[in-house]
């Protein structure tokens, strides 16, 4: 059985958007409005680091880190994975998902439905 998320796919490639430097905030923000722009859509999404040479926490934060504080975990889950990342850029994101869900525990957001996410 296909999940209905997993239909159809769209891969958004971040050397494309920022180069191979992801390092700043800005540049996050950049892949966060394409995230936030396609992730409502039953469509899964993939963003590829593929070729990325320099990744900051900074960088992750502001793409893929802020969706916590919109969306539930599972709905992040469902809808969001990656590929083309090193073993040490795996390590920052799941250091900046696990942060970002106990900051937006901690300030009270509670978000239901939307979006959730787990990496493994």
């Amino acid at each position: 059985e296909i999940e209905p998320y997993r239909e159809h796919t769209i891969t958004i490639r971040i050397t494309t958007i920022v180069g191979n430097h992801a390092i700043t905030q800005d540049k996050g923000q950049m892949v966060y409005g394409e995230i936030v722009r396609r992730i409502s859509s039953s469509v899964a999404i993939i963003l590829d680091f593929t070729g990325v040479d320099l990744l900051t926490s900074i960088f992750l934060n502001a793409a893929i880190g802020q969706l916590y504080g919109e969306y539930s975990e599972p709905f992040v889950k469902e809808r969001l994975s990656v590929r083309g990342m090193d073993i040490e850029g795996l390590v920052k994101l799941k250091r900046v998902v696990d942060n970002a869900k106990i900051y937006f525990e901690k300030i009270g957001v509670t978000v239901y439905g939307n979006l959730d996410i787990q990496w493994n």
